[in-house]
């Protein structure tokens, strides 16, 4: 009698054989998912690590690319370093490549490159016959740029023939209310009683301009915490100077800015002195803060003539360019007179310290008891954060670099 064959053996062996394949299939499946995963935070620590070196760069009180460069890489390096090691993951401990990042200037701008290379752990393809791990590599580009917009604005302006040739960040000078500065020509900064009545130097805050802020106390609050939206540079304005600047300038701004740009402010008829508006000054100043102010185009400068359109409430102030200072001290010397510091008020001490360069012009203010108007401002370095787009404007430039920075990932 004759039965049929036992395939129970055979079965057993393939089910064995699909078995090791599916979970070799299944631990390729998660080392690749690990992988992936890997991967991702490899790219984030190549993100942060030129972001974050392209920030230390942006931060160095210098204004050309060759300098930030040269003074600012040692810093970088270190903190793109830190950043990566910040960004690791229990599985696959990352590094920059070549040991740092390669910053070059480019275009007008400081350009950092990261790569970070780490390796992902292979725990399952072994049995597949896989050995080696899994190399990774992801690089990423920020550039750090002259910015041509800047946020919390304080609402005075600053005429351009009052910036010294050769003005770096860290130096001192005085912004003058018109009129008073040494040297002062009906062409350069205007003066009141020749443009109208009231037509100092203080500006409405963007889109404040059909209203009086409120007066003196709102003046004062912008003050102390600058105005609520940003301004821009008037685009478009190039290689162009004397009276095509001018023109240019003016056909830009027939009216203050009602919308985005607020390229074109408004002037504010008030006096820089009134009410508690000297003490929002002083509160500025012992805050050590930098801030940026608007600069209006003026002769002798790039313009042919002053920019400034229209008198009193009616004026119009072309943004020219954007300027990071310091305020150190003022001298209210029309009307009620006021200054800070004074003898019986000195600057705190941190205040000083970082007012040091400006230290003969703020002793100077003590005993000035001129009918002069003034602050004394040191030139200084803002960034700017939450920029997605090129500026157009190359660092060290006079006619757009006013030391702002931003700082933005290109790829």
């Amino acid at each position: 009698m004759s039965g049929g064959r036992d395939e129970s053996g055979a079965t057993v062996v393939l089910v064995g054989l699909v078995a090791v394949v599916l979970m070799g299939m299944c631990g390729l499946v998660a080392d690749f998912g690990l992988a992936y995963a890997n991967k991702r935070a490899t790219q984030t620590a190549a993100d942060a690590a030129a972001l974050g070196a392209a920030g230390v760069f942006a931060q160095q009180p210098y204004r050309t690319c060759a300098d930030m460069l040269s003074h600012g890489n040692t810093a970088a390096q270190a903190e793109a370093r830190s950043k990566v090691d910040a960004n690791d993951t229990t599985s696959a401990a990352g590094a920059l490549s070549g040991g740092g990042v390669t910053a070059t200037c480019s275009g007008g701008d400081l350009v950092v490159t990261a790569s970070v290379t780490a390796s992902s752990p292979n725990f399952f393809g072994k049995a597949l016959g896989r050995t080696a791990d899994y190399d990774l590599e992801r690089s990423a580009t920020a550039a750090v740029e002259a910015a041509t917009t800047g946020p919390r604005m304080r609402p005075m302006a600053l005429c351009s023939s009052d910036i010294p040739a050769g003005t770096v960040p860290g130096t001192p000078f005085k912004l003058y209310a018109p009129g008073d500065g040494p040297g002062w020509s009906s062409s350069s900064c205007p003066l009141p009683d020749n443009t109208g009545a009231g037509n100092w130097w203080t500006l409405d805050c963007p889109n404040e301009n059909s209203t009086d802020g409120s007066g003196t106390s709102a003046l004062a609050d912008q003050i102390r915490s600058g105005c609520s939206l940003p301004i821009s540079i008037v685009s478009g304005q190039g290689t162009l100077t004397g009276t095509a600047l001018n023109d240019h300038l003016a056909a830009a701004c027939p009216n203050p800015s009602t919308s985005e740009p607020f390229s074109c402010l408004g002037g504010d008829p008030g006096q820089p002195d009134p009410g508690n508006v000297p003490q929002a000054w002083k509160d500025l100043i012992n805050s050590a803060s930098t801030v940026p102010i608007p600069v209006y185009c003026t002769n002798p400068g790039l313009c042919a003539y002053s920019s400034i359109a229209g008198t009193g409430t009616n004026a119009i102030f072309p943004v020219h360019k954007i300027m990071g200072v310091q305020v150190c001290a003022f001298h209210f010397g029309k009307q009620n007179k006021s200054k800070y510091p004074t003898p019986s008020q000195p600057l705190p001490s941190s205040v000083a310290s970082s007012c040091a360069p400006a230290a003969s012009m703020v002793t100077a203010v003590k005993s000035d008891n001129s009918d002069k108007t003034y602050l004394v401002l040191i030139a200084r370095v803002v960034q700017v954060s939450i920029v997605t787009a090129d500026s157009g404007c190359a660092l060290g430039d006079d006619r757009c670099d006013g030391g702002l920075r931003q700082v933005r990932l290109t790829q």
